[in-house]
């Protein structure tokens, strides 16, 4: 099987993580995408929201974190990813 993911990254928007550009349509940057699979504490809620989601999923697959990280999780729900 072959999916095609577009991760779109804004310079002009910022991280509600870290502050810095280059924010994903999730508003997180993909330097902290890496840190929200880990357990240090996030201080935004949009980050520890997408933490919450990816774990109550059952395995994390690269698919479901890039889903996450660009916005498109509704794709994964309905199991199109």
């Amino acid at each position: 099987m072959n999916y095609d993911i577009n991760i779109n990254i804004d310079m002009d928007r910022r991280c509600v993580e870290c502050g810095k550009p280059g924010a994903c349509d999730s508003g997180i940057c993909m330097d902290c995408a890496t840190k929200v699979m880990g357990n240090k504490p996030l201080k935004s809620a949009t980050a520890n929201e997408i933490r919450s989601r990816l774990r109550r999923r059952r395995g994390l697959s690269p698919f479901t974190l890039a889903a996450f990280v660009t916005g498109k999780e509704s794709t994964v729900r309905r199991g199109k990813l």
